[in-house]
């Protein structure tokens, strides 16, 4: 506050100068606890990341397990004429010779095609 005002008397000057001082601190408390939220927001956050990676963890190992029953469903599961040739592999014996040739791609095309 400037001392030069004339018609501030000095007893509220100093009340003024109190009632400045007390808002000070108010507004530094309240800085204070808006840190502190913060940092109660950021390790609930982190908690909440936390637990949806282990969530994420989980469902990645029940995905490696099932899909390949997946697709060894799929395969095996197809309502396919077995005379009609619709599918390449259609035939049990040549699907077989198919999912366990680990030979290349040569051999499973040569499989295929007879």
């Amino acid at each position: 506050m400037r001392p030069e005002t004339p018609f501030i008397m000095p007893e509220t000057r100093t009340y003024l100068r109190d009632c400045f001082d007390h808002s000070v601190a108010v507004l530094d408390l309240l800085e204070s606890y808006r840190e502190m939220c913060n940092g109660l927001m950021e390790v609930y956050l982190l908690h909440a990341s936390n637990r949806m990676s282990e969530v994420m963890k989980t469902m990645a190992i029940i995905t490696v397990f099932f899909m390949p029953l997946s697709f060894l469903a799929g395969i095996y599961g197809m309502n396919l004429e077995r005379d009609v040739g619709n599918m390449p592999g259609a035939r049990l014996e040549v699907r077989l010779r198919v999912l366990l040739d680990d030979r290349g791609g040569h051999r499973r095309r040569a499989v295929l095609r007879g």
